[in-house]
């Protein structure tokens, strides 16, 4: 159907040291497509031996959403929240579970030019840090 996606992803990181594990990334995609103005989208994934590591996997999902205001004009939003799953003494510094939020505006002006005004936060959960939020210009380019 032109107006449900479903998608299943799967990634192998080969590891290049004799004791790390190659890690492994599952993902799973849904998105809906409500009209010609309005997408939403959900998608979880799982990563074992992150970064190479046997005792560590993170896990997550995302929520997003986009509405198309004009032809070139569109505003979104999207939710994270991740998690780490550490098993014993790692050798690596691991982040705190996380909740990220975005949105903003995306402007395409012409054909291959994207251009995003967007608004991030993360917030590490059951951490001491410090909320972070950013104002975040960005621009793309396809050839």
């Amino acid at each position: 159907s032109d107006k449900i996606q479903f998608r299943l992803f799967y990634h192998l990181r080969k590891s290049s040291l004799p004791t790390g594990a190659d890690e492994n990334l599952y993902s799973v995609f849904t998105g809906f497509k409500a009209g010609s103005k309005w997408r939403i989208g959900a998608e979880y994934d799982y990563v074992n031996n992150l970064n190479y590591e046997t005792k560590l996997a993170s896990y997550g999902y995302s929520v997003y959403s986009i509405y198309k205001l004009t032809d070139k004009l569109d505003v979104f939003g999207r939710f994270d929240h991740i998690e780490f799953d550490k098993n014993g003494t790692l050798l690596i510094n691991v982040p705190a579970n996380s909740d990220n939020f975005m949105g903003g505006l995306s402007y395409s002006p012409v054909k291959g030019v994207n251009l995003s005004l967007n608004y991030q936060s993360w917030n590490q959960l059951n951490s001491t840090a410090k909320t972070l939020n950013h104002i975040n210009m960005s621009m793309e380019f396809k050839i």
